[in-house]
């Protein structure tokens, strides 16, 4: 029977531990000398790919965005479309009760047979004139006369003719001050009107005074007495005063005077105070 001496075993293994060494080091300087280059190598390969990434998700961010985006603006179109339904069912109905109080006047014969519209352009407005005045490119020679009402358009009136020149006239608003006139407010709340006394403050506001018990929303609407609808301002603010029996009202023109350059100027006069 072949034996072996414990000092070949020992041999043997100081052997194998200096084997394992070597390789071990000498994969190591393998590791190190190629690093380098195989770094290099490896990056030249992947930044293509990088890039056709990146490209690719740009491209479906982008066209995500882009369903994003129709669709809201189909949203909007929506929403836009609606609106103007709406307003023009409500223009609609309020040149229906135009015509319905034109054929009624007609029938009574409170409708003048001269009742015409001349339109005209605003050429002078503030700040450029004086507090809630305008100038218009139609006068004498066109028919227009002291007195004859001004529209911004429809049943929205605004002021009244006082001067007339051959190619122009003077425009007073009916908020200018010292300006006061009798009208209507109509109560949104309630089924019955009120007479009031409508003053010009300046800037297309005016004020009225109105009895403390007397119940005025924002939103109401101030007309000047006759059958042919004439609209001419809303309440925008209420002023009440405790133990007082009258409130402040104020009223705004319909209509930004600041960049009106449009009129129509009727034959037509309010009462005036």
């Amino acid at each position: 029977m072949t034996t072996i001496s414990p000092k070949r075993k020992r041999n043997a293994a100081r052997l194998q531990l200096i084997s394992l060494l070597v390789l071990i080091f000498a994969v190591v300087g393998v590791v190190t000398l190629v690093r380098g280059p195989l770094t290099s190598l490896l990056w030249r390969a992947g930044s293509p790919l990088a890039q056709v990434s990146d490209a690719w998700t740009s491209k479906l961010n982008t066209l995500f965005s882009s369903f994003q985006g129709n669709y809201q603006l189909a949203l909007e179109n929506k929403q836009l479309q609606d609106a103007l339904a709406s307003s023009s069912v409500l223009l609609l109905d309020r040149q229906v009760l135009y015509s319905e109080n034109l054929e009624l006047k007609n029938r009574l014969g409170r409708v003048p047979p001269n009742m015409t519209s001349i339109l005209g352009n605003v050429i002078n407005r503030p700040p450029g004139t004086p507090y809630d005045t305008l100038m218009i490119d139609i006068g004498k020679r066109d028919g227009v006369s002291e007195g004859d009402l001004v529209s911004a358009g429809g049943s929205v009136y605004i002021g009244v003719i006082t001067e007339v020149y051959t190619n122009t006239s003077r425009v007073v608003l009916f908020s200018a001050p010292g300006e006061a006139h009798a009208a209507t407010l109509l109560q949104e709340s309630a089924t019955t009107s009120l007479a009031i006394s409508v003053e010009g403050q300046g800037g297309g506001s005016l004020k009225a005074q109105v009895p403390q018990g007397v119940i005025v929303e924002i939103g109401d609407e101030v007309l000047f007495p006759s059958l042919v609808p004439e609209f001419v301002a809303l309440v925008v603010a209420v002023e009440e005063k405790s133990q007082a029996s009258f409130k402040t009202i104020y009223l705004q023109l319909p209509v930004n005077i600041y960049s009106l350059k449009h009129v129509e100027v009727r034959r037509i006069a309010p009462t005036r105070l």
